[in-house]
């Protein structure tokens, strides 16, 4: 893994294969989901080879579960 910033590199042919991504790591803790066929596991690849399928949609309630009404006053 390398993190590189796209706007330092200019690459007159496009984007070479080697800089596109291969797999998504925490894609648990996605914020977006990803729909690019790539594989995507839960955590590290290297820790965990528990994969996430892309059907699911990520979960955004930041950690607080399903959001609930406030119920009602009597």
């Amino acid at each position: 893994m390398f993190i590189a910033f796209p706007p330092t590199f200019v690459f007159p042919s496009g984007l070479p294969k080697t800089f596109l991504p291969s797999h998504h790591i925490f894609y648990s803790q996605r914020l977006f989901d990803m729909k690019d066929g790539l594989p995507k596991y839960a955590r590290h690849k290297e820790e965990d080879v528990s994969t996430v399928d892309e059907s699911d949609d990520a979960d955004r309630s930041k950690g607080q579960g399903k959001k609930k009404d406030k119920p009602e006053e009597k």
